[in-house]
């Protein structure tokens, strides 16, 4: 009976350790990377990593939106999101991988959905928020700028909002940015203006600033918003 017990034993450990070979060694050779089917914002950059220790040809299919930048093995890729200046709708790009070193392994696909983001204003209204703002948009540099008339505010509790674009064309608040290494700083926000108390820059992980206001400002108000290598503008004017 033990005889039975043992050989059952180290015949479970050896096929268990030929299954984690098995999948150690598909790990090592597939080329499938990060942020597959994961949504990024206009200008955010992302790291595909990968397990594969193959050296590996990267395809982009959408190169007016997407930029790589990798090693010479393609290791370490950083794709960079930028959508052009008249293509302000949720898109889909794919990028291809392809292992160099064994023709034999399928190439992987990979498709990443790039989002608009624009900045609104809120106050609050006892529990709710009520957007309060309205956006223009300039055809040659990009920018949406988001303006409120300073007339229309005063004593209360306000936010500046960062929102995107869905497949259906509306705009939700961002809850956070998709991380993926500290290394990558582009993923900070980057905000600035006195009235989200950043009179020089605040760099953080913040989507949206509150702030307070006791009387309606005297003079024009601007706040701008950087995610990598997109900003948008907030601006009270009179």
């Amino acid at each position: 009976m033990k005889f039975f017990k043992v050989f059952f034993i180290g015949a479970a450990l050896t096929a268990l350790t030929t299954s984690c070979e098995g999948l150690l060694d598909t790990l090592s050779k597939n080329p499938v990377f990060e942020f597959t089917g994961t949504t990024v914002y206009d200008g955010q950059s992302a790291f595909l990593g990968t397990t594969a220790t193959c050296k590996i040809g990267w395809t982009n299919h959408n190169p007016q939106i997407v930029t790589l930048d990798h090693n010479d093995q393609g290791k370490e890729c950083v794709a960079t999101f930028k959508l052009p200046t008249t293509a302000k709708s949720v898109t889909k790009v794919s990028l291809t991988a392809t292992n160099l070193d064994d023709e034999s392994v399928e190439p992987y696909t990979g498709e990443i959905t790039v989002a608009p983001w624009r900045l609104s204003l809120y106050k609050q209204n006892g529990s709710n928020w009520e957007r309060i703002s309205n956006q223009t948009y300039n055809e040659v540099s990009g920018v949406v700028t988001t303006t409120c008339s300073y007339a229309k505010i005063g004593n209360g509790t306000y936010k500046v909002q960062m929102e995107s674009k869905d497949s259906e064309g509306s705009y939700k608040a961002i809850s956070s940015i998709p991380y993926r290494l500290g290394r990558l700083q582009n993923h900070d926000i980057d905000w600035v203006g006195q009235l989200v108390g950043a009179n020089g820059h605040d760099v953080c992980k913040d989507t949206g600033k509150q702030f307070t206001l006791t009387e309606s400002p005297t003079t024009s108000q601007i706040v701008g918003v950087t995610l990598g290598s997109v900003s948008h503008i907030f601006q009270l004017t009179k």
